[in-house]
């Protein structure tokens, strides 16, 4: 059995690697639930525009909806043109919809990250 386990390890390690690196670089957003903003003056696009609608999103998905209109925005906000969002991007779907808003974005940033640095492996192997 530790000889499989090794071979597996042989053949996965920058893999191994990858995702280690990648999960103890964002792993302090989960203790405690956090998000990466950056500090500005006035109004920043993830502060004040893509962390609300993805909160929508999650209350959304949450409800088995996809939501197209916020009425309580001004005279109404078309949150389902915005492309900040990212509707149709299959991991937010999933994360939002399986995860407490509070967990979902960390885990929105560490899988991106993870498919940015695996495709990029992949392509420089490859």
């Amino acid at each position: 059995m530790s000889k499989k386990i090794s071979h597996l390890f042989l053949k996965y390690w920058a893999e191994i690697a990858i995702f280690l690196i990648v999960f103890l670089f964002f792993s302090r957003l989960f203790f405690p639930p956090s998000l990466i903003t950056t500090p500005d003056f006035g109004r920043s696009d993830s502060l004040h525009m893509g962390i609300p609608n993805k909160y929508e999103l999650s209350q959304n998905l949450r409800s088995f909806n996809l939501g197209l209109w916020q009425n309580n925005i001004a005279s109404g906000y078309p949150i389902f043109a915005e492309a900040i969002t990212g509707n149709f991007y299959l991991p937010n779907l999933v994360i939002f919809f399986i995860l407490p808003f509070k967990y979902a974005m960390p885990t929105m940033y560490l899988s991106t990250f993870l498919i940015a640095a695996f495709g990029m492996y992949y392509l420089i192997v490859s």
